[in-house]
């Protein structure tokens, strides 16, 4: 790696994103020793510290949100990845 990131190109909490042949992309701290053989690194996202709702409210609101489809035309691997975008909208006000 040709240059290392400081702490100005850090995130708000301190961290990168560093990227290891053979791993892919991880996050730690900018100043930390890295994995082996960690070859890039980036800038990562500031943490909004947006506090995660109770299971219960993101589940009534995902199967309030699938009433708008058809019953039963998906699949359970379908489900799954479309709850995790629902989720991933839901924890930054956009459900």
């Amino acid at each position: 790696m040709e240059y290392a990131p400081t702490k100005d190109q850090a995130n708000n909490k301190g961290n990168v994103l560093w990227y290891a042949k053979g791993f892919g992309w991880y996050m730690g701290w900018f100043h930390r020793p890295h994995m082996e053989h960690t070859t890039h690194w980036t800038y990562a996202p500031d943490d909004l510290n947006i506090p995660i709702d109770s299971d219960e409210a993101t589940n009534l609101a995902f199967k309030a949100w699938l009433k708008q489809f058809p019953m039963d035309c998906f699949g359970a691997e379908s489900m799954a990845l479309m709850k995790m975008g629902f989720l991933g909208g839901w924890r930054r006000g956009k459900p």
